[in-house]
């Protein structure tokens, strides 16, 4: 019998124990992705006004929200995720909250300038719930900054054998380029343009 990892086995230690090693291991993939989407998106210099106010949807272990801390230190954060995340561990400026991104009941409508979301809402039950959240929160002219895992892999494997089946870990509309798109416009989004970043 395997006696196991203990980081993982251990349901509550992620929050209870600064698990600085298995964190720096778990960022290494977002986090890159993560600034690369804010410099796609072109965010202004004034940034840090004390009366921008940013969403990181969905934050998980808080790479956005690092990234986001970085590059504008006074910037006002909002970090939710659907269970207890480690940015509140690391961030001065962010307020932290358990929340379900199908209904973010705390928050007003049109409240945040920014909304940000990693990879989360491919993953996420009810993906166009969340999508329909995320613009009731973000302003009239604000701006939603979403990335996805695409599924290149599952292409590839269907090139070589067409009854190849995956299994159903990420929402196939929300993998795919173009069903993104439209899966945004039909929440109301409107100029939704994408962007695809090759990973190695």
């Amino acid at each position: 019998m395997s006696a196991g990892n203990p980081v993982l086995d251990d349901v509550d230690g992620w929050d209870r124990i600064g698990h600085s090693q298995a964190y720096a291991q778990v960022e290494r993939l977002p986090a890159p992705l993560a600034l690369e989407l804010l410099k796609t998106i072109k965010i202004p210099d004034n940034l840090d006004r004390l009366d921008i106010i940013v969403h990181d949807n969905g934050c998980g272990i808080g790479a956005m929200t690092s990234v986001l801390e970085s590059s504008s230190p006074r910037l006002q954060i909002q970090a939710t995720d659907a269970s207890p995340s480690k940015c509140d561990e690391e961030c001065l400026n962010v307020t932290t909250e358990i929340a379900d991104s199908r209904s973010l009941s705390q928050t007003h409508d049109d409240w945040f300038d920014y909304t940000f979301s990693t990879f989360m809402i491919c993953l996420a039950p009810e993906p166009h719930r969340l999508a329909q959240e995320m613009n009731r929160v973000t302003k009239p002219g604000g701006t939603l900054a979403l990335a996805v895992w695409a599924d290149p892999w599952t292409k590839a494997c269907k090139q070589v054998d067409g009854r190849h089946e995956r299994l159903r870990i990420m929402d196939d509309g929300w993998t795919d380029p173009e069903q993104v798109k439209a899966g945004l416009q039909e929440a109301r989004f409107k100029d939704v343009v994408l962007v695809t970043e090759k990973w190695p």
